[in-house]
């Protein structure tokens, strides 16, 4: 809520300052278009990294939060070692995704220090997909209020 009050404040001022309305405008889309891009990185980046990992099964052990991560993720025996899964665990359907003692299919991260469950490898490929369209989008909209205004 604050970012929205700071944000809020800061196109006040901007107006205040003499700035356009086409230019605050312009300068909304370009953030958000941005923020897109650097998403469809991220996103980027972990399909390429869910790409070099290996197959490997694992059975469900717990869900719980890994050393200095903020969110509670399921943890994996594969091979007689714990591991954790590279992405938050679903929060609402939990008793149907995660079945303690289920053998399932893993995919083994770079480095054998994180896995991908089915939960993650949806997620890339989901988020791949729609911040790649998002991006083109805002980047489309960027070009196209940039070739409107000048």
């Amino acid at each position: 809520m604050e970012f929205l009050a700071a944000v809020a404040v800061l196109i006040v001022l901007l107006y205040i300052l003499g700035f356009g309305l086409n230019l605050i405008a312009s300068g909304i889309v370009v953030c958000l278009a941005a923020g897109t891009v650097l998403c469809e990185v991220f996103f980027l980046f972990s399909l390429i990294r869910l790409l070099l990992s290996k197959k490997v099964s694992g059975i469900f052990t717990r869900i719980g939060r890994k050393d200095k991560w903020r969110f509670d993720t399921a943890f994996y025996d594969v091979g007689g070692q714990e591991i954790a899964n590279i992405f938050p665990c679903e929060m609402t359907m939990r008793d149907r995704f995660y079945r303690k003692g289920k053998e399932i299919r893993l995919r083994l991260g770079i480095g054998g220090k994180c896995v991908y469950d089915m939960n993650a490898v949806l997620t890339i490929v989901f988020g791949n997909v729609l911040f790649g369209l998002s991006s083109w989008f805002f980047i489309w909209g960027a070009v196209t209020m940039f070739e409107y205004i000048h």
